[in-house]
């Protein structure tokens, strides 16, 4: 395999699994508790909170965004930059991707991981370390 199909495959298969992650804890949570209900699994606290608020401009904004992460991405992987910046940016396309499929398909988000910044899901974590990790893998070159 060369660099490049490497660095896409690891890309994609960061997106894959931030998306996979996000899913199976939007269900568990859907199945386990009730809106607004909380629980304390694994000593983490968890509350269920059901964002359905009209989104269209901002869905746009996170289309966008996400194939913005994925050029970055592809532009990483073509420049054979950190294997950081490549799963970073796959994390970020894959938790947009996460929530806007949760939108599209249902109209809502489900969210449920209280934070100093409002009560959020997986992908939204996914995307602010992938975040963090891009910044590290551009700081790495």
């Amino acid at each position: 395999m060369t660099g490049v199909g490497r660095a896409a495959l690891i890309t994609a298969g960061a997106a894959v699994a931030t998306i996979a992650v996000d899913r199976a804890l939007k269900v568990g949570v859907e199945h386990s508790l009730q809106e607004g209900e909380a629980s304390r699994p694994l000593g983490i606290p968890v509350r269920r909170r059901t964002n359905d608020h009209a989104l269209a401009g901002g869905a746009i904004a996170l289309a966008v965004g996400g194939v913005l992460a994925l050029g970055i991405g592809v532009g990483a992987t073509a420049l054979r930059r950190p294997t950081l910046l490549q799963v970073g940016a796959g994390m970020v396309a894959g938790g947009i991707a996460a929530n806007i499929y949760d939108r599209a398909t249902t109209g809502r988000v489900t969210d449920f991981l209280p934070s100093p910044l409002g009560v959020m899901n997986a992908a939204d974590a996914g995307i602010g370390a992938g975040v963090l990790l891009a910044g590290v893998g551009l700081a790495l070159r």
